[in-house]
């Protein structure tokens, strides 16, 4: 809700206005006590408390009766993501055997939390996490490095008929999903508390929901990788070997590389001209997809069906890779239009001076 206040003069030069005295008693403030303030791009005041202290906890309990696994894991997860220091799980009856295994094996998949106590009808998950040694930066790298190896390693599975590199794929995906799980929880939380999106790397705030569109886009990249690896194992399984079509799928796959280079290139560096290369880069990787697909339907027979419907998802799957990098490009793209760079002038004003711009251009 709203609340207008009235500034008051103090002295001959200073002008003060009073704190709602419901937040002060919440926050529990008293006289002396400091609180930051901060201005944001439309010249609004924020004030917080001070960085000194002590942060909120929360806790989620999980009523585990009547739910079946699948749910309650997603509600773990859940649970995790959107910050909360402590997850219980509670039965009114006892916990069934399935859903003990689960549970460890969804603190397994987390990154900074443990299981701190296990009863016949509770289980206590508690975070260990201290998010400035998180930065968002550095998550969004290293998902990017990961999804990265996962794709190199799925394409050489069928380049190379090395079905063994396509099952290291579905084993490096917990890793990517780990890093995953976290970067987004980092990002939901700095939503919330702004002292701790400063700690960790999101000096402004309207870029978070760019950078969980980032770290959504990295880890479809690598679900896909999933894909190509899939297909892989099935396409070697035909004892299907054509050396043109590895050495296509390895062009794509490099175009592919291109396109992500420079995506991540811009958002680490804050450069449209990379961003915009990507965009590029992406546009010659459906022009070449679409080439390399008309060439596998000439060159294969209505026999290779299977190895044909293989193939197509292989190639549609690196080009949709692509695609989502050009997303992560457009990005950068729009951050770099917020704010007066060298190539943009950014100029705010009141309605009145808007108006007269536009009747003097």
């Amino acid at each position: 809700m709203l609340e207008q206040r009235r500034l008051q003069r103090l002295g001959q030069s200073t002008l003060t206005v009073s704190l709602p005295k419901a937040w002060v008693e919440q926050l529990n403030l008293k006289k002396g006590d400091v609180v930051g303030i901060t201005a944001d791009e439309q010249g609004r005041l924020v004030i917080h408390p001070s960085l000194q202290m002590l942060p909120v906890r929360s806790r989620c309990v999980i009523k585990a009766d009547g739910v079946d696994d699948e749910l309650l894991r997603r509600l773990v997860l859940g649970a995790y993501i959107v910050g909360h220091e402590t997850i219980e799980i509670r039965s009114d009856g006892a916990l069934t055997a399935s859903q003990m295994e689960l549970a460890r094996r969804t603190v397994n998949d987390l990154i900074g939390v443990g299981m701190v106590e296990q009863g016949e009808k509770r289980i206590l998950i508690q975070s260990f996490l201290d998010p400035s040694k998180f930065p968002i930066d550095g998550l969004m790298m290293r998902l990017h490095l990961i999804v990265e190896s996962m794709l190199d390693l799925a394409v050489r599975a069928l380049v190379e008929r090395r079905s063994e590199l396509a099952k290291q794929v579905v084993d490096m995906d917990a890793e990517a999903d780990k890093v995953y799980f976290l970067a987004t929880r980092q990002l939901l939380q700095a939503v919330e508390d702004k002292a701790l999106a400063e700690r960790v790397g999101v000096a402004d705030t309207r870029n978070i929901i760019g950078d969980r569109m980032v770290v959504k886009v990295l880890e479809e990249v690598g679900d896909y990788a999933q894909v190509i690896a899939g297909s892989a194992a099935r396409i070697n399984q035909l004892g299907y070997d054509d050396r043109a079509t590895g050495e296509a799928i390895a062009g794509l796959r490099e175009q592919a590389r291109k396109t992500a280079s420079l995506a991540m290139l811009s958002l680490s560096k804050g450069d449209p001209e990379s961003a915009n290369s990507a965009i590029a880069e992406y546009g010659r990787l459906a022009e070449m997809e679409r080439r390399t697909e008309a060439e596998l339907n000439e060159r294969l027979t209505p026999s290779s069906a299977a190895v044909a419907m293989e193939l197509k998802s292989v190639t549609q799957s690196i080009r949709q890779i692509g695609r989502y990098y050009m997303i992560s490009a457009e990005t950068m793209i729009n951050r770099a239009v917020e704010r007066s760079t060298g190539a943009v002038s950014v100029v705010k004003g009141s309605e009145s001076e808007f108006i007269q711009y536009m009747q003097t251009s």
